[in-house]
């Protein structure tokens, strides 16, 4: 599914901003808003910098891809950068579902695309230009799945140094910020729930 976007562009968002193309859940808001104001809230603790840690290889948790998503990266690449957000929605039944949102970017050709597990949800055409000079994400998005915990990112990641903080439980119950080498991530109760590449300088 080779994707040709129309000629107007908007402005991307703030890439440390998460936005959602929906807001159906209170929660997902919450969450947005918690991990949102990282450089603005008042935390608990200071953040705390661990350097020189040996994650276990057997924590990776890697995803499977959905069949439009591969056929997506076979006619477009694989995205400059991602974000991924898990949250439940709630079906008018009473049905909890889980959902897996993912927003890739594609700089070069100034568009973006919504997938909500495993499906085309929203293309839209996006402007990247303030991010000229910097390297497109190395990380993959089948990298990280929902049960993924913090050894299996950084053993996927081959990162050994990570910033970490706590949030206020008022913003999100239990819930903590990771910051590594081109990537942000955050937990809920030891439960991923937000991932964003973080857009680096180009060596």
């Amino acid at each position: 599914m080779h994707y040709h976007p129309p000629a107007p562009t908007r402005k991307r968002r703030n890439w440390l901003l998460p936005v959602l193309v929906l807001a159906p859940l209170l929660m997902v808001c919450l969450m947005m808003a918690a991990f949102g104001v990282f450089a603005y809230r008042q935390t608990l603790l200071p953040p705390l910098l661990v350097a020189g840690y040996s994650p276990d290889p057997s924590a990776v948790k890697p995803y499977s891809l959905s069949t439009e998503q591969e056929e997506f990266i076979i006619q477009n690449g694989y995205p400059d950068s991602f974000q991924i957000l898990f949250y439940e929605d709630i079906q008018p039944d009473g049905k909890k579902i889980n959902i897996r949102q993912e927003t890739w970017g594609y700089h070069q050709q100034g568009f973006e695309t919504t997938f909500k597990n495993g499906e085309v949800y929203t293309q839209r055409p996006a402007d990247f230009s303030e991010l000229a000079g910097l390297a497109p994400t190395a990380y993959r998005p089948e990298f990280f799945s929902r049960d993924i915990a913090l050894d299996g990112i950084l053993a996927v990641t081959g990162q050994s140094t990570y910033l970490i903080e706590e949030l206020e439980p008022e913003l999100l119950p239990e819930g903590e910020l990771v910051v590594i080498k081109g990537l942000s991530f955050g937990f809920s109760a030891g439960r991923l729930r937000y991932l964003e590449t973080i857009p680096v300088l180009a060596q």
